[in-house]
């Protein structure tokens, strides 16, 4: 075990599985080799935990946390925290406080906990999770999970195909490439698939479902007439659309071309200019 003693400001592990505590004041700990049990305490600490499976306490203070190589499990505690986790597959808590967390390379689990956040999964299929707060997540390549959790939340799923929930508040919700699913929940949400095949689910509250030219051709499950609209990109207008139905669906196309745009799920009545709104983002 290392513990700090009065004045001293770097620990550093002893090459087994160490169990180190910072204390007070502000430190800089190195695990190194070994799994690690390491506290920083009260006081804006720098920890890396090194090579191994470490498992990363942060504590009070605004902490700046990397769990490096190895399976690591790092927490912030209270206070705006700079969170890393490295390669492989981490767990990263950012618990209280306005915190950045990056999951960095493999399959990682970012719980942002309380304030207003910004989490990015970046490579690797990973579960990221906004919890309370107006948060900001990115979930980077690969398939990844994305839950805004409860405040007004801007979600980008980025590459590949990603699941992303606003849940509750209203949420923006961005898709990215490939063939996404976006759950707006209980609020005003704004919905964009972006590029590729993608289905949208507003949920309870009023609306936006963001369609363009030359992008896919989204599904949207849920468009409640006179309380949603269709959002149209910037060089798209109400007056460029044709609007058909067919097996229980409608169907939203551009005039003169084979670009099918959106099918609306159900028939719900004539859609008109009113059920539309030019967007500019």
């Amino acid at each position: 075990d290392v513990y700090k003693r009065q004045g001293q400001d770097a620990l550093y592990g002893m090459g087994g599985n160490d169990n180190i505590d910072g204390g007070a004041d502000n430190d800089s700990i190195f695990g190194n080799t070994g799994n690690d049990f390491i506290q920083g305490g009260a006081g804006n600490d720098t920890v890396y935990a090194g090579k191994d499976n470490d498992t990363v306490v942060g504590g009070e203070g605004d902490d700046f946390l990397r769990g490096d190589l190895g399976q690591d499990t790092v927490a912030g505690g209270f206070g705006n925290d700079t969170i890393f986790g490295g390669k492989d597959d981490d767990i990263l808590l950012g618990e209280d406080g306005d915190d950045y967390l990056l999951g960095n390379l493999g399959n990682d689990t970012i719980n942002a906990g309380n304030g207003n956040d910004i989490a990015f999964g970046n490579e690797g299929a990973d579960l990221i999770f906004g919890k309370a707060g107006n948060d900001t997540l990115y979930g980077g390549k690969d398939n990844d999970s994305l839950d805004g959790g409860d405040g007004n939340d801007l979600l980008f799923g980025n590459n590949e195909n990603d699941v992303i929930s606003g849940n509750t508040g209203n949420d923006t919700l961005y898709g990215g490439k490939g063939n996404d699913l976006l759950i707006g929940g209980a609020g005003s949400d704004f919905l964009s698939g972006d590029v590729g095949d993608d289905t949208l689910t507003g949920g309870s509250g009023n609306d936006v479902f963001f369609l363009n030219k030359s992008v896919g051709s989204d599904i949207i499950t849920d468009f409640r007439q006179g309380e949603d609209v269709i959002g149209l990109a910037p060089g798209l207008s109400f007056n460029q659309l044709s609007i058909t139905s067919s097996n229980n669906q409608t169907l939203i196309s551009v005039t003169g071309s084979n670009q099918l745009l959106a099918k609306l799920n159900g028939t719900p009545g004539t859609l008109g200019a009113g059920d539309f709104t030019q967007v500019t983002i």
